[in-house]
């Protein structure tokens, strides 16, 4: 519903946002949702050469600037915010989902198959929320008409390490 706000850092693993069932299973639940007025922002987390074929995927475009879903999709370099920003490109480790700030849905992929937990521990939360915040900071509207990522409007990344609120 309209209280319901989800900030998620999408890793671009090789399970995420392939055609399987699951997969369209995920993405319309998501468009649903948004549907119903919760604010979905979504930043996925890939490489220039990854742009194209993000471009041709079905549920990834369905997060573009031009998409009127709900759905607010953005998108990191991930070679930069892995050098700008390690502390929080660690603590991303494979993607996570913040539920209205006070727990999150952690993901975690092995043996081909997409697993995770939920944490509602405030410190480890507080930690979820540094990272997405420096994610947000070095983030570009998904836009697939542009032909290379361009740099983000925020452009200094937050220096300090995860989960401490101090400065390196």
């Amino acid at each position: 519903d309209e209280s319901t706000v989800f900030e998620i850092v999408s890793m671009d693993e090789t399970l995420e946002w392939a055609d399987t069932p699951e997969e369209r299973e995920f993405l319309e639940v998501n468009l649903k949702a948004a549907e119903n007025g919760a604010s979905i922002t979504r930043i996925f987390v890939f490489n220039q050469d990854r742009l194209t074929s993000a471009r041709e995927n079905p549920g990834i475009h369905k997060h573009g600037v031009k998409s009127r879903n709900g759905l607010n999709g953005f998108v990191v370099d991930r070679s930069k915010v892995e050098r700008t920003a390690p502390a929080a490109f660690k603590q991303a480790g494979q993607g996570f989902i913040i539920v209205n700030r006070k727990h999150v849905i952690v993901d975690h992929f092995e043996n081909n198959e997409a697993r995770g937990y939920v944490t509602f521990e405030p410190a480890e939360v507080a930690k979820y929320i540094d990272a997405y915040e420096q994610f947000d900071l070095a983030k570009v509207p998904l836009d697939f008409q542009a032909k290379s990522l361009p740099p983000p409007a925020k452009t200094e990344v937050d220096p300090k390490p995860i989960g401490t609120g101090k400065k390196q």
